[in-house]
């Protein structure tokens, strides 16, 4: 003999029950920094109380139908830029893939991409919320920062009212959701791709600038295959400072150490060796950590800058319909895999490479 089905508890149901509109229970249940704290506990008593679940299908079919809509205006998202110099966040090229992604997505799914330049005169952090209360801007995207800034924190924003995801590391406090490259996995490929076209002696050079914003995460991978090789093959790594390769330290780690190949480095390492007289690939390869549009011929990882700024833009909206607002409890940080482009400037070497300098 069959049970009859127990009626499903609804939002109504609660709203009903608590005394309040149903709005305020589905706000109350995605805790909602609007609804008081009290209340919200309190909602959340009676739900489980009542044995409340969310309709899952419900859910679906709601995405499905504004999936199926063509959209329209829905709101402006804020990209803020907090370097120094307004173009200078443009100069990185993965930055620019980044704002590009975000902003075709963002159109994609009715949304508009706002710049606020936070070096704009008048626009602190006091003014920027001020100024995206007043226009009901909800949500919004942390570009990159700049190393080189003391804006390292950003706690005077209002984030209580907003939906925010950082696109790096770079952001100290507060610390929110954050969506970026995964680097370390990418300087692992990379290495491990390297090493499959029989390089040996694998040399690192690195921005400090860079490995900072990137928590780190490249020197990481570095030192996990570092340690796993033949001391034979062991590079001592070359840092350089913000961008710049000193040309005689550089020649002499090259003679004292000898590379086979040197990752992650900028296209402009590519001019220093040859002016050094090396060619590449014959002499020594070059992988780069961000192959783009503008160096296509380099070898190296392609972190897909436009699809991490997409899947940023994503969440974002995602987040804005749940209605999350404020610094969460526990961040989350969506990486976000490249994929090695074979290029120009690596080449297939044997067992048996080794490099003449003179």
């Amino acid at each position: 003999m069959m049970c009859p089905m127990t009626p499903r508890v609804t939002v109504r149901d609660l709203a009903k029950l608590a005394g309040v509109h149903f709005t305020t229970v589905s706000m109350a249940l995605r805790n909602h920094p609007r609804i008081p704290a009290p209340t919200r506990n309190r909602i959340k008593k009676l739900a489980k109380k009542m044995g409340y679940r969310p309709d899952a299908m419900l859910n679906a079919l709601s995405i499905y139908r504004q999936g199926t809509k063509k959209p329209c205006f829905q709101a402006t998202i804020a990209w803020i830029n907090a370097h120094p110099a307004r173009e200078t966040l443009y100069h990185t090229a993965l930055y620019r893939e980044y704002f590009r992604g975000a902003r075709e997505r963002a159109e994609e799914l009715g949304y508009k991409l706002e710049e606020f330049w936070l070096g704009e005169p008048g626009l602190t952090q006091q003014r920027l919320g001020v100024i995206l209360n007043s226009r009901g801007i909800q949500g919004a995207l942390v570009a990159p920062l700049d190393s080189h800034s003391d804006m390292k924190t950003m706690d005077v924003v209002p984030w209580r009212k907003l939906s925010a995801v950082s696109l790096s590391f770079s952001l100290r406090h507060p610390q929110i959701h954050t969506v970026t490259a995964s680097q370390y996995r990418g300087m692992r490929s990379s290495l491990h791709e390297l090493r499959k076209l029989g390089y040996r002696r694998i040399g690192f050079l690195m921005d400090s600038d860079l490995d900072l914003r990137g928590d780190h995460n490249w020197q990481a991978a570095f030192w996990v295959d570092y340690h796993s090789q033949p001391r034979e093959w062991r590079v001592e790594p070359f840092w350089s400072p913000s961008g710049q390769v000193p040309k005689k330290p550089f020649r002499k780690w090259l003679e004292t150490q000898r590379p086979d190949v040197i990752t992650p480095c900028g296209a402009y390492v590519a001019d220093i060796v040859r002016d050094l007289g090396l060619k590449v690939p014959r002499d020594i390869g070059l992988a780069h950590h961000n192959v783009d549009s503008d160096i296509k011929a380099f070898s190296g990882m392609d972190q897909c800058g436009s699809r991490i700024g997409a899947s940023a833009l994503e969440y974002l909206v995602d987040m804005l319909n749940r209605q999350e607002c404020g610094v969460p409890e526990s961040p989350k940080q969506i990486l976000i895999e490249g994929h090695w482009v074979r290029g120009k400037t690596v080449r297939k070497v044997g067992p048996d490479l080794s490099l003449t300098r003179e």
